[in-house]
């Protein structure tokens, strides 16, 4: 399982209705999504909605952005050329 399903279906969705997100994440998943001000409540006449926060949309641009041409050559060279594992 993704550790950060969460996040990624919000940034895929950016809006919609909250019964729909609780109905794919959880009921307790989207309170702490909630909490942490990644969404919030989104006035409208049909419904409970909600939309993705500016805080989100930068943590998913920070965790899902393409590595840069720089960070290949630096990661091709200390991994096959330097021999050095490392793990986080």
């Amino acid at each position: 399982m993704v550790k950060n399903r969460p996040l990624a279906v919000i940034s895929q969705k950016r809006n919609g209705y909250l019964s729909e997100l609780e109905h794919e994440l959880g009921e307790q998943t989207v309170r702490q999504l909630e909490a942490m001000g990644y969404i919030e409540n989104a006035p409208s006449a049909n419904g409970d909605t909600w939309k993705i926060t500016r805080r989100a949309r930068r943590m998913a641009g920070l965790k899902y952005k393409p590595s840069s041409m720089f960070e290949r050559l630096v990661d091709y060279y200390y991994f096959n050329i330097r021999r050095v594992k490392l793990s986080i």
